[in-house]
């Protein structure tokens, strides 16, 4: 699913990606913030998000 990163907040452990996907729906997705840099993430790019059935989370609100 590709979508453009909306928001990145950082932190010292890990980082949170908001990714805007179709239909105005968001994906977060948290991962290290080695990783954060490794992938030099910026905002307004377009990245993919790829699910790992193990690792994924859903909530209501």
């Amino acid at each position: 699913m590709t979508g453009i990163i909306s928001q990145i907040i950082e932190g010292p452990v890990s980082s949170e990606i908001d990714v805007a996907v179709n239909g105005g729906n968001v994906i977060s997705a948290t991962i290290t913030h080695g990783s954060s840099e490794k992938l030099h993430l910026k905002k307004g790019e377009q990245v993919s998000a790829i699910f790992k059935a193990s690792s994924v989370i859903i909530g209501i609100s």
